[in-house]
């Protein structure tokens, strides 16, 4: 079962960027290399949600913002969207770019920890694989195996799992 990113704690959800450490976003996708970010996409769907009265937007479960190629952020609880407007959620409340997964960039409009979507949530994150010196993804076990243990170990987070099959980060 998925681990949330622990915002019991006293912690806000983390703003996670795998790539400071060793990984480049180029800007086309080559043989190899990664995917261009696609369209952002909401769940359920943005005019389903528009169409809710304000006690259904006070509770919508099962609430996911994800962005093609680029990975997802689903909410563990039901959020409450009455003053969230729905247009600034892709790319404005939530920024997803390849290996990197952020919940109110502005600190200024960021809501009390449980508000908004400011509550414990997944993230998943496509295109994680290790990288070799050159940047491009590598299939060797040894970097594979040191590659999950530097997941496991990025602050504010939980590791829930690795896909090496499919380069796939969930926390």
């Amino acid at each position: 079962s998925p681990a949330d990113v622990d915002s019991s704690k006293g912690k806000e959800l983390a703003i996670v960027h795998e790539e400071d450490a060793y990984a480049q976003t180029p800007q086309v996708a080559t043989e190899g290399s990664d995917k261009v970010p696609g369209m952002y996409w909401m769940s359920p769907k943005q005019d389903v949600i528009s169409s809710m009265n304000r006690m259904q937007r006070q509770k919508v479960a099962n609430f996911t913002v994800g962005r093609d190629n680029v990975g997802y952020v689903s909410f563990k609880v039901p959020v409450d969207l009455t003053s969230i407007d729905l247009d600034e959620i892709f790319g404005g409340i939530v920024v997803l770019e390849t290996r990197s997964a952020t919940v109110y960039p502005n600190a200024a409009k960021k809501p009390p920890v449980g508000k908004g979507l400011n509550v414990p949530a997944t993230i998943s994150l496509d295109q994680s694989w290790p990288r070799g010196r050159d940047k491009r993804p590598t299939i060797d076990q040894k970097r594979l195996n040191k590659h999950i243990e530097r997941l496991k170990k990025i602050p504010d987070t939980t590791f829930v799992d690795y896909n090496s099959e499919t380069g796939v980060w969930k926390f």
